[in-house]
């Protein structure tokens, strides 16, 4: 047989595996980016997307549906103080403050983070309308704390402005701003998480935390919009 035929043959077996090769990767590229979907990080009903873009329910950013299958929502929650934290905070009023100065009242504690458009405010919300609910003796008795997640953007200003903003009382409300340490500590002591993801957006548990005046957490309500009776019963028996 002629040996520039056997050559040519050869060559010719060869581009075809690699063009069978090439069109199987491309095949398997395209296969991994339709399967990727992207979801409102507070889950929203109807906000799954093939494509990035904006939850049409809550108008947050949407996000990798496998970054939020990957986030812890709620935990078990510590049964020490959380005030044994010793950790320096900033209030939006700029004033160094520790946890510990919060002893001696009840506290309603939740994360947030400011430039969230929908489960924060809905979540502050909720805060108030409990305040609202119990006995005007009880508030005498309850303040509130929101320790936010996001502390590149959250500055003790933008905290400020933000409360301004909720119309929330200073003398009731504190407002945190401080090192990525110092949250992991006390989320982690909350039993709840947060994370950042890919696009800058947050994701965490929507949670709200009863403290004794002592700092253990003795009653948690899980979910935006959740039934409040109980714990304002609570609130109003302490």
């Amino acid at each position: 047989m002629n040996k520039h035929f056997i050559l040519g043959s050869l060559f010719s077996i060869l581009l075809l595996i690699a063009g069978c090769s090439g069109s199987t990767t491309t095949k398997n590229l395209t296969t991994v980016e339709s399967s990727a979907s992207y979801v409102c990080p507070m889950s929203c009903k109807g906000s799954e997307s093939s494509q990035p873009g904006k939850c049409p329910v809550c108008h947050m950013l949407l996000v990798k549906s496998i970054e939020v299958e990957e986030m812890d929502t709620v935990g078990n929650y510590s049964d020490q103080s959380i005030y044994s934290d010793e950790y320096v905070w900033t209030n939006q009023k700029n004033q160094p403050v520790k946890l510990s100065k919060s002893k001696g009242k009840y506290q309603l504690v939740s994360t947030i983070f400011t430039h969230c458009e929908y489960a924060c405010p809905n979540l502050i919300s909720d805060m108030l309308n409990i305040d609202d609910d119990i006995k005007e003796e009880k508030r005498a008795q309850l303040n509130f704390i929101l320790i936010s997640i996001d502390p590149e953007r959250d500055t003790p200003e933008r905290l400020s402005a933000y409360a301004n903003d909720m119309n929330l009382d200073n003398n009731r409300w504190a407002l945190l701003h401080g090192e990525v340490k110092a949250i992991d500590a006390i989320v982690s002591n909350l039993g709840v998480s947060y994370k950042r993801f890919e696009n800058g957006a947050f994701g965490h548990s929507n949670v709200l935390s009863l403290l004794n005046p002592k700092g253990e957490i003795i009653y948690q309500l899980q979910g935006i919009h959740a039934n409040r009776e109980e714990l304002v019963a609570l609130i109003n028996q302490l």
